[in-house]
Formats: C-alpha cells, structure tokens, sequence
C-alpha cells in the first residue's frame, strides 16, 4: 500500500526489464496500480481497466513532488498460514 497526500495506491505487480534483470541499469520499469477507491461493481474488468482504476503505470506515474508512504507487510515462514 501506498500512500501520498490525498493519494492512495495499491501495487500489486512490479515488470522489470530484462537488462535489470542482466545486472544492466536500466529506469524500464512498471507497476501494476490498484486504486483501493473503486466502489463500482463487482467484476467489471473491462470498466476497471478502462477507466484506469487499475493497471499497468510507469514509473513517470509517481509524483516527483509528493512524498509517499510505503507500507510492506512482513514475510511469513512457509510453515505459517
């Protein structure tokens, strides 16, 4: 979960670029974005990818003059349910 100002955003996916991936720098890089304010129905993939609730953002998507709060759960053993 992230959250900034009057924003708030759930990633749920991170696409690196096979040159980062190679040890190669690179600033190719995307996020799979959730908004956690939809409120519309159920399962309406079509309308929540379409109207941007979520999806697929670079990295031009965060704002360079908001501070961001980043929340990471913890890892839990394998063992653990």
């Amino acid at each position: 979960m992230v959250g900034g100002g009057q924003l708030a955003h759930t990633i749920i996916g991170v696409q690196l670029c096979e040159s980062t991936l190679n040890g190669t720098e690179s600033s190719s890089y995307r996020y799979l974005i959730l908004d956690p304010h939809y409120t519309g129905p159920f399962g309406n993939i079509k309308l929540i990818t379409e109207k941007g609730w979520c999806g697929w953002k670079l990295q031009s998507f965060w704002k360079s003059n908001v501070h961001y709060n980043l929340c990471l759960l913890p890892a839990r053993k394998s063992s653990c349910v």
